[in-house]
């Protein structure tokens, strides 16, 4: 990764900061967030402001960059700066989801918690879904991370496995350094073969598409 960044004309100093302010926010995200997300410091707050906080090192120096503009005319709220124009897509909006958990910690009744259970499982599909427009733009890769809180993987880790069928990454607050760099990682890892690795995520794409078509008439069949 650093020799690929020292190609993109990133000096040593550059890169040594990007690595001091992600460790500075791994350390920030490990005290900030517990199993659980309730408590006087996230009661009322909304994913992307608990991101933002837990990033704010990697904002300043430019690892991640806010507020990213696409050719659609859409904003992404948080991008990882791969440092060669192109960025991985990262998403923290959950509506509603934190009420729930809420909601969900509360309830005595197991035919209570299985229903909000449920309600928090198809409000994290539904997003899983809208982050997928932000993928192949033209500055953004085939992949995206969708940042939820811990609990809700506990509830329902399954949901790891259906974002990963659309190249949706769901992770919680403390994965998406990890999980970045991988996504780096086979960025550059394909770059590098040239040729190869440009048809490579060209069958990746279309297989996506593939899988798309495949359920919607999936879907016909059934209705």
């Amino acid at each position: 990764t650093e020799d690929f960044l020292i190609e993109q004309g990133k000096s040593r100093e550059e890169i040594e900061r990007f690595r001091d302010a992600q460790i500075k926010d791994m350390k920030n995200m490990i005290a900030m967030f517990t199993r659980t997300v309730y408590g006087t410091k996230t009661r009322g707050m909304t994913g992307e402001i608990l991101l933002k906080e837990a990033l704010k090192e990697s904002i300043k120096v430019g690892l991640i960059v806010t507020n990213l503009k696409t050719e659609k005319g859409g904003v992404i709220e948080f991008a990882w700066n791969l440092g060669d124009g192109k960025y991985i897509p990262i998403d923290s909006k959950m509506p509603g989801v934190f009420e729930i958990l809420e909601k969900y910690n509360l309830a005595d009744n197991p035919d209570e918690r299985k229903r909000y259970q449920k309600e928090i499982i198809n409000k994290v599909k539904s997003q899983i879904k809208k982050v997928q427009k932000y993928q192949n733009l033209s500055n953004t890769i085939d992949s995206c991370i969708l940042v939820v809180p811990e609990v809700v993987l506990d509830i329902a880790p399954e949901l790891i496995g259906i974002g990963k069928q659309s190249n949706v990454f769901v992770c919680s607050y403390k994965e998406v350094f990890p999980i970045a760099h991988v996504l780096q990682d086979q960025y550059i890892r394909l770059k590098e073969e040239g040729d190869i690795g440009k048809y490579k995520r060209i069958i990746r794409i279309q297989f996506q598409i593939l899988d798309k078509i495949n359920a919607k008439v999936e879907s016909i069949e059934r209705a």
